[in-house]
């Protein structure tokens, strides 16, 4: 439950009343990641980022081989 200093009685029956709330416009939303991703393009959509010490990084392909023929 919301407090903001009011007690009220605790219980499931008690409410807060909100007024002046106002919609707004506000940032646009993320695009959507479309699957596969497919490096092959040199352009991907989606964003990689970097955490706890590790850089991530699109690399050419070692073992072009089976079902795994992409180049990277």
């Amino acid at each position: 439950m919301f407090d903001f200093g009011n007690l009220g009685n605790g219980m499931a029956s008690s409410a807060f009343f909100f007024d002046d709330i106002q919609q707004v416009v506000g940032l646009p939303a993320p695009s959507l990641l479309s699957l596969p991703v497919n490096f092959e393009s040199g352009i991907v959509s989606s964003d990689f980022l970097d955490f706890s010490g590790a850089v991530g990084s699109v690399i050419l392909n070692p073992h072009m081989t089976g079902i795994n023929t992409s180049s990277k």
